[in-house]
């Protein structure tokens, strides 16, 4: 009896772990490449970087995913951060293929030992989100919950913090 089992244990065991790696597929666990562009440290363009995001059934934690490893930075020395450090994501929502990103101030900000214009960070952002998620189709930047560059656009600076 046990010469028996033996005898089939290894096929059972490939049998097993092959139906395992089908349901963990199927459920949306594991992860996937996407590429992240990063500035240049010349100044001269852009280049991008393979980054490994978990997989999630929720889009907008997929997408906060992403967030996330651009506000990290690259990992090669010769590309350069968009996002300053003491950035937070405030809110995300994904609507009817539009992405609503709200970050803290601190998005506003110059990247310290770097110049990059907003203007341009918040392009590399939109980038990075439409390059990867091919179901977003407008991304929508707020920064304290308004639209930066718009008439209205006020940020209070905090003067007693060391990014004036």
């Amino acid at each position: 009896m046990i010469q028996k089992i033996i005898k089939w244990l290894p096929f059972s065991l490939i049998v097993f772990f092959f139906i395992l790696s089908l349901v963990l597929i199927n459920t949306g666990y594991g992860s996937f490449e996407q590429i992240l562009f990063f500035p240049l440290d010349n100044g001269t363009g852009f280049n991008g970087e393979k980054r490994l995001v978990s997989r999630t059934k929720d889009r907008e934690d997929r997408i906060l995913q992403t967030v996330r490893e651009v506000m990290l930075g690259p990992s090669e020395l010769e590309y350069k951060s968009i996002v300053p450090v003491e950035t937070k994501v405030q809110s995300i929502i994904y609507r009817e293929n539009v992405l609503y990103l709200d970050f803290s101030k601190h998005f506003f900000y110059e990247i310290k030992g770097f110049s990059i214009p907003f203007q341009e960070r918040m392009e590399y952002m939109e980038k990075n989100l439409l390059f990867n998620y091919s179901f977003i189709h407008k991304v929508i930047i707020t920064i304290n919950g308004q639209l930066p560059l718009s008439p209205y656009f006020r940020i209070e600076q905090d003067f007693n913090n060391e990014n004036k």
